[in-house]
């Protein structure tokens, strides 16, 4: 299977594509839980077998790219609002994306930007 050099982020036919990203990342699966203590001691845990994953992503962007994003991001992902097909440099697509947290920024060498995303999805599959 061949690699992109790019991955894409889709919401309504409005599509931002990005240079893939680097090398190395986070995954966080979680079941979710809700977790109380009564006054007493005993421990409750509610639980409805529903997981996901969070991926931490971070791509190096030219101040071009760092635009087209938050246009994207700020128009058509509406922040976390919206839930997006987030496509990987394999060509997989990931239905029912969303960015939970938001994009952050740093100033890298030059005039390249470093940005790191927070995506979450249901999918077992994501990168």
């Amino acid at each position: 299977m061949s690699l992109s050099a790019t991955v894409t982020f889709n919401y309504g036919g409005n599509t931002v594509t990005l240079p893939s990203p680097k090398p190395g990342y986070d995954i966080e699966h979680d079941r979710i839980q809700t977790r109380q203590r009564t006054a007493g001691g005993q421990v409750y845990i509610y639980d409805k077998a529903v997981t996901h994953r969070t991926a931490r992503l971070t791509f190096e962007l030219t101040a071009t790219q760092k635009a087209a994003f938050i246009s994207w991001y700020d128009n058509h992902a509406v922040g976390s609002t919206n839930t997006f097909t987030y496509t990987d440099m394999k060509g997989n697509a990931y239905t029912g994306c969303r960015l939970m947290d938001v994009p952050k920024f740093a100033k890298s060498k030059g005039a390249i930007w470093s940005l790191t995303l927070e995506i979450d999805t249901s999918s077992s599959d994501l990168v």
